[in-house]
């Protein structure tokens, strides 16, 4: 009984991970989400999620007809303290445009540290939104 104890108060005084790791962990999470079209899971990596007047269904109507087919974490960087920049490499179709083959690009998007946590923040205006 001793050791479990002792194994489970070690376990609650594991490190932090480096601010960059843990930013790309989160945005992994928020692009394999956006990957099988799960956007109520995106949306909690939002940081508009955040906000007081946050409104999943308006979050949930802006998504637009993009279909992602790949979304890879390239890069990080940390900006500030509580701010970084994600790199991503992606494939997309528009489907109302009836585009067969993927368009590829590479885009660098915003990360904000909000109560310990990395959230995804799209600049206005961009196909992020």
């Amino acid at each position: 009984m001793t050791f479990l104890l002792g194994a489970l108060s070690l376990g609650a005084c594991t490190p932090a991970l480096p601010p960059e790791q843990a930013a790309r962990e989160r945005a992994e999470a928020y692009w394999a989400a956006m990957l099988v079209g799960d956007y109520i899971t995106a949306y909690r990596y939002e940081a508009l999620s955040t906000e007081s007047a946050a409104d999943l269904q308006g979050y949930l109507t802006s998504r637009g007809g993009l279909q992602y087919s790949r979304a890879e974490v390239l890069d990080v960087r940390l900006v500030a303290e509580d701010r970084a920049e994600v790199l991503v490499a992606l494939a997309y179709r528009l489907p109302m445009l009836g585009t067969r083959d993927p368009i590829e690009a590479e885009a660098w998007s915003d990360w904000v540290l909000i109560d310990g946590a990395w959230y995804h923040r799209p600049q206005r205006g961009s196909f992020w939104r």
